[in-house]
């Protein structure tokens, strides 16, 4: 199975528009914080600009959500 890999306008378009996440201006070197939909936050990978995003990313980001939103 092949695996899909995002640019990150495709990430963060994905985390916005089907997960329904907010990103922060909070950062670190290589995470950002975005919030859920109820407020909760959540600690999200920031790649370099030059580097794609592989699926496996949203399937952990999505099992993120769901523990928070319960």
């Amino acid at each position: 199975m092949a695996m899909r890999l995002y640019t990150q306008e495709e990430f963060d378009d994905e985390l916005e528009n089907i997960w329904e996440l907010t990103p922060t201006d909070q950062r670190t070197k290589t995470t950002r914080i975005w919030k859920t939909k109820s407020g909760h936050s959540l600690s999200v990978p920031q790649l370099p600009a030059d580097e794609r995003y592989p699926d496996y990313y949203i399937v952990a980001i999505v099992e993120q959500i769901k523990a928070l939103e319960g």
